[in-house]
């Protein structure tokens, strides 16, 4: 059931992509600085190298999930968009 502020947004694809990137937004906004903040106390406690490894290995630990997601991974080049559609059975392009 929608709440009372959601309206139409669930059958509006703009709105709804406008919502995901709101969302996304609000966590990068919350995330950036508290990363930042607990890199600068690493960088003083366990030294500049160890501390940009250890970042780097968590991006990398990030990424993996993105980069072997079957969904990502199998999307067809724009060519083929029409007939990745018809085979999903969407019925709006």
């Amino acid at each position: 059931m929608r709440g009372p502020r959601m309206g139409g947004i669930t059958h509006n694809p703009v709105l709804m992509v406008l919502a995901i990137c709101l969302g996304m937004g609000m966590i990068e906004t919350i995330a950036a600085p508290v990363i930042t903040f607990l890199s600068g106390i690493a960088m003083q406690h366990w030294g500049y190298s160890v501390t940009s490894v250890a970042l780097g290995l968590c991006i990398v630990a990030a990424a993996i999930p993105a980069v072997t997601m079957r969904e990502l991974v199998t999307l067809p080049k724009p060519d083929g968009w029409e007939d990745h559609i018809r085979k999903s059975g969407l019925t709006k392009f």
